[in-house]
C-alpha cells in the first residue's frame, strides 16, 4: 500500500477510534449506572456490586484494546 493511502487511513481511523472509545466509555457508563440502581433494589450486597463494577471495568479495557487492535 502506498505511503498516501496509509496517511489517509489513519486519518480516518484514528476520529473512528477515538468516536468509538467515546461511545463505548458513555454506554458502559450509563449501563453501570442502571445496573447499580437495579442491584441496589434487590438488597444486594455491596461487595458484589462493586465486583460487578469491577469485571464491568475490566470488560471495557478489553473491548477498548478489542477495538484498537481491529482498527490499526
Amino acid at each position: 500500500m502506498s505511503d498516501l493511502a496509509k496517511i489517509i487511513g489513519i486519518f480516518i481511523a484514528l476520529p473512528a477510534f477515538i468516536i468509538s472509545v467515546i461511545v463505548l466509555l458513555i454506554t458502559s457508563w450509563t449501563e453501570g449506572i442502571v445496573i447499580e440502581e437495579i442491584l441496589k433494589a434487590f438488597e444486594i450486597s455491596p461487595i458484589l456490586i462493586v465486583f460487578i463494577s469491577i469485571v464491568g471495568i475490566i470488560v471495557l479495557f478489553i473491548s477498548i484494546f478489542t477495538l484498537f487492535k481491529n482498527t490499526f
